[in-house]
């Protein structure tokens, strides 16, 4: 089934804060998931916003035999998560 985030709501206000506070820069916001069917499933079954974070650049080959990720990436990506869930218990 198709799927499309909510780009609004305090999940995504944390994440984009959590992302902007890690990278220093405003989160660019693109369609991603399409390899990840059961995303749309969650949200309805679960009755809860989804939200997906990727650290990753187009370049790093995601999901190819040869995928990597910077280490500066991988360090703000898991700062960007630690972030989200502290917003998220705070809320």
């Amino acid at each position: 089934r198709p799927w499309r985030a909510t780009l609004e709501g305090p999940l995504f206000e944390a994440g984009r804060t959590a992302l902007r506070q890690a990278f220093g820069r405003d989160p660019v916001l693109v369609g991603e998931g399409g390899s990840i069917p059961v995303v749309g499933d969650f949200q309805r079954v679960l009755g809860a916003p989804v939200l997906l974070m990727g650290f990753g650049l187009p370049g790093e080959n995601a999901h190819a035999p040869d995928e990597w990720i910077s280490m500066e990436n991988f360090e703000k990506g898991m700062l960007a998560v630690a972030g989200l869930w502290e917003r998220l218990g705070a809320s």
